[in-house]
């Protein structure tokens, strides 16, 4: 995972590791459920190359569900409550995009 991101610094990666550990620990407390570890793995890869895009402003916009964001406000909130260190300190906003491919992630841990 440290060599995820080509366009950050070494001290950098580790901070992300950090931050993204966080986040993922504290969205499974919100949901109170417990990530498979095969889970947990991808969303580590997967948060660390989405702060990469977000930074690079690559993020993904052709992955949705137009309801989604009706359907699953209150799972957005949470990942943006659970990532709030993250998009404070790399200044970016989680897109509905990338929530609804986190949402997906899990729901099929």
């Amino acid at each position: 995972l440290r060599r995820v991101g080509s366009e950050m610094c070494k001290e950098t990666a580790d901070k992300i590791l950090d931050h993204v550990a966080k986040a993922i620990d504290h969205l499974q407390n919100i949901l109170h459920k417990r990530f498979k570890n095969r889970t947990c793995f991808g969303l580590y890869v997967h948060i660390c190359c989405l702060v990469e895009r977000l930074v690079t402003r690559q993020a993904i916009s052709n992955f949705t569900d137009q309801d989604f964001k009706e359907k699953h406000q209150e799972f957005i909130d949470q990942v943006n409550i659970s990532m709030k260190e993250v998009k404070t300190y790399y200044n970016v906003e989680i897109p509905d995009e990338e929530v609804e491919y986190i949402y997906n992630y899990i729901i099929n841990d």
